[in-house]
C-alpha cells in the first residue's frame, strides 16, 4: 500500500511534459491469458523469440493472468503460451518501436482437437492515446519519398514541409522549430534553428516513429511532435546492403533567371555510395552493425542578380558503428558512434544573399554523436533503463580571416538583401553547437483497481553553444548600396568585385565587438511520472506529470535564467523558449542586429 499511496500522490490526470526525453527505442508486449470460460490463468509461461532479439525472452502470468514482456527491440515476434493441462498457443506479433502491443489470449484445455485454417490475422490492438505512425525501412524503400528523417516524417498525418526554414517540418500546425528529432535516443536537432542534422545513413534506418499528439510526459521540449528513429543492430546472421545514387546538375532544368543570364548548368555526373553490414560476434550474446555513406557531388551555384555560375563541391563521409550485447538474460547494453564530416566549396552560411564570388568560402562541418544505453528487466514486473549521449557539431572556415577593414563584408538592404566584397562571419571564432544528455527511468507493473504500467525517471540535458557570434573577422560590416548598369545589374570592377556607392546619411558602418570563444550552457534538469492504468475491460487512463528546472549560464559567470523546480504544462514555459527562439535575421536595432549562420 505504501507504493500505491506514493504513486497516487504524484500522478496528475493530464497529458503533460516539456523537457526532452531520451526517446523510447524499444517496444513491449502486455496482455492477459484466460481459459475457455473467460477466467484468468496464472502461471502461464510466455516465450518471445525474434531475429531482432538476442535469445528468447520469458515471462510468467501473475495471479490476475496478466503478463508483460518489456524492452523488446522493434521487429517480428513469435510468442508461445504454455501451461500444463492446456494446449500450447502460438501467435505472430509485430512490435513497433516505442509502442506497447496488448494481447488477450484464450487457452483451450489439452486433448481438445481443434483445426484452424488461418487466412488472415487482425493486427494486435495498441491501446494508447498516442496519435502517430511507424514506418519501417522496407516501406520507405518501396516509396518515391525522400529517405531522410524529415522526408519519412512527412508520410505521417498532420505533418507537412510548409515551414519558413529549409529542412524542417510542421506538425499539427505548430512552429517548425518546435519539434524533436532523435536517432537512437540522441537529440539531433540543431541548437539554433532546430532542424534535424543529417546524423544518419539512410540505408541504416530500421524504423521511424512519428508522434503527433497524446504524447507521454516522458517527452517534451516541443509543441508540435516527436520523430524517433532507430538504426539496425545486426543479428545472428551476417547481412548487408549496397546502393549507388546518381546526380548531375545538367539534369535540372534551368530557371527563367538562369536562361536570361545565359547561365549553363554543369554536366558532371556525381555518385553517392551507401553500404551496411552487420552480424554476430557471439550468437545471441554480441552483435555488431556498421554502415557508411560517401558523397562527392558537384552542385550548381547561381548567384542572385549577377547570375554568376559557380561549382560547389560537396564532400560528405558518414560512418556508423554499433554494438549490442546481452550481459545476462534480460539485461542488454548497447553503444554506438556516428561521424558525419562535411566540406563544401563556394558555400556560405548566408548563401542565398551572395551576389559575387568574393563573399564565398570553403567551409567544413565536423559532426558526430555517440551513445550508450542499458535495458534491464530486474524482475518480472520491474524494468530499468538508462542512457548517456553526446552530440558535437562545429563550423570551420565559415567566414573571413582578414583583419583589414577593407576586407569587411558589405550589405545592401535597399536594392536587395544581398552580400558582397568579403565573407560574412569570422572563421577565427569557430562556432560549436553541442549537447549532452543523461537519462534514467524505472518502469513498474502493478495492480490496484486495475493494472498499472508506471514509468518514473529523471534527466539532465545540456544544450551548449560556443563562439561569440562574430559577424566579421574585421569586426566591421558596411551597409552600402552598389552601382548598377542600365538593366539594373550590379557593376563589377576589374577584379570582379561589386562596386559600392557611399551616400552620406544613408551608408553606415556597423561595429561588432564580439566576445570570441564565448560559451553558453542551457542546462535542464527534470523528473517525470507517467502511468498507464487499465481500469477495466473497456476503459484505460494515461496519467502524467513532469517537473523541470532550467539554468542558463554564459561566459563571465553570467546567469540569465535560473528557474525553480516547477510543474510544467505541455506548452513550453517562457524560460525554456528563450534559448531556442531565434530566426535567421534578428534586427533589434541597427547597432545590435546579428545574422546566424546555417
Amino acid at each position: 500500500m505504501k507504493r500505491i499511496a506514493a504513486m497516487a500522490a504524484v500522478l496528475v490526470l493530464a497529458f503533460t511534459g516539456s523537457v526532452f526525453g531520451q526517446g523510447v527505442q524499444t517496444g513491449s508486449i502486455r496482455g492477459v491469458v484466460k481459459d475457455a470460460q473467460g477466467l484468468v490463468v496464472p502461471g502461464v509461461t510466455i516465450t518471445a523469440t525474434s531475429p531482432a532479439l538476442q535469445g528468447p525472452r520469458v515471462a510468467v502470468t501473475d495471479t490476475e493472468g496478466a503478463f508483460s514482456v518489456a524492452a523488446l527491440p522493434a521487429g517480428d515476434y513469435t510468442v508461445t503460451y504454455e501451461l500444463s493441462g492446456f494446449t500450447t498457443t502460438t501467435r505472430k506479433i509485430v512490435v513497433p518501436v516505442g509502442s506497447t502491443v496488448y494481447e488477450t489470449v484464450a487457452l483451450t484445455a489439452a486433448g481438445i482437437a481443434e483445426s484452424i485454417n488461418v487466412v488472415g490475422q487482425t493486427p494486435a490492438v495498441i491501446t494508447s492515446p498516442v496519435v502517430g505512425a511507424n514506418f519501417k525501412h522496407e516501406e520507405i524503400e518501396s516509396l518515391a519519398t525522400p529517405r531522410t528523417i524529415q522526408g519519412i516524417a512527412q508520410l505521417a498525418p498532420a505533418v507537412n514541409e510548409n515551414g519558413p526554414n529549409a529542412q524542417t517540418v510542421v506538425i499539427n500546425g505548430a512552429f517548425s522549430f518546435d519539434n524533436v528529432f532523435m536517432v537512437n535516443g540522441v537529440d539531433i536537432n540543431d541548437n539554433l534553428f532546430a532542424q534535424p542534422q543529417n546524423l544518419f545513413i539512410e540505408d541504416a534506418i530500421e524504423e521511424t516513429q512519428v508522434l503527433t499528439s497524446g504524447i507521454s510526459a516522458e517527452y517534451g521540449r516541443f509543441s508540435g511532435g516527436v520523430v524517433n528513429a532507430v538504426t539496425k543492430s545486426g543479428g545472428n546472421a551476417f547481412s548487408g546492403s549496397g546502393r549507388v545514387n546518381f546526380l548531375n546538375p545538367s539534369w535540372t532544368t534551368q530557371t527563367p533567371f538562369e536562361v536570361s543570364r545565359g547561365t549553363e548548368h554543369l554536366d558532371v555526373l556525381s555518385r553517392t555510395y551507401e553500404g551496411t553490414f552487420g552480424g554476430p560476434i557471439v550468437k545471441d550474446r554480441l552483435w555488431f552493425f556498421t554502415s557508411g555513406r560517401y558523397a562527392n557531388t558537384n552542385n550548381q551555384v547561381t548567384l542572385q542578380l549577377t547570375g554568376i555560375g559557380l561549382s560547389s563541391l560537396d564532400t560528405n563521409k558518414r560512418g556508423e558503428l554499433k554494438f549490442t550485447g546481452t550481459v545476462a538474460p534480460n539485461h542488454t547494453i548497447q553503444g554506438g558512434y556516428l561521424t558525419d564530416p562535411r566540406t563544401r566549396t563556394n558555400n556560405s552560411g548566408l548563401q542565398t544573399f551572395i551576389i559575387e564570388p568574393h563573399a564565398e568560402v570553403d567551409r567544413s562541418n565536423p559532426n558526430s554523436y555517440y551513445f550508450t544505453n542499458y535495458h534491464g528487466v530486474v524482475r518480472s514486473n520491474l524494468l530499468v533503463e538508462a542512457q548517456y549521449s553526446e552530440r558535437r557539431f562545429q563550423f570551420e572556415g565559415d567566414g573571413g580571416t582578414s583583419t583589414s577593414i577593407v576586407d569587411s563584408p558589405f550589405l545592401s538592404v535597399t536594392q536587395c538583401s544581398c552580400l558582397y566584397n568579403a565573407p560574412y562571419f569570422d572563421a577565427t571564432d569557430p562556432e560549436h553547437r553541442n549537447n549532452r544528455q543523461l537519462t534514467g527511468s524505472i518502469t513498474d507493473y502493478w495492480t490496484f483497481h486495475g493494472r498499472h504500467e508506471t514509468k518514473a525517471g529523471g534527466e539532465w540535458f545540456r544544450s551548449q553553444r560556443t563562439g561569440g557570434n562574430s559577424q566579421s573577422s574585421t569586426s566591421y560590416v558596411f551597409i552600402s548600396e552598389f552601382l548598377t548598369d542600365a538593366a539594373g545589374s550590379p557593376l563589377l570592377d576589374s577584379n570582379g568585385r561589386v562596386i559600392p556607392t557611399f551616400v552620406p546619411g544613408e551608408s553606415q558602418v556597423w561595429f561588432f565587438p564580439a566576445v570570441r570563444g564565448a560559451v553558453k550552457n542551457v542546462d535542464t534538469s527534470s523528473a517525470f511520472v507517467q502511468d498507464h492504468w487499465a481500469a477495466g475491460r473497456h476503459m484505460s487512463l494515461d496519467l502524467g506529470v513532469r517537473f523541470e528546472q532550467v539554468k542558463i549560464k554564459s561566459t563571465g559567470d553570467i546567469v540569465s535564467i535560473n528557474t525553480k523546480p516547477r510543474l510544467v504544462p505541455r506548452t513550453r514555459s517562457p524560460a525554456k523558449q528563450l534559448p531556442r527562439r531565434s530566426t535567421r535575421w534578428t534586427n533589434k536595432s541597427r547597432a545590435t542586429s546579428t545574422r546566424k549562420r546555417c
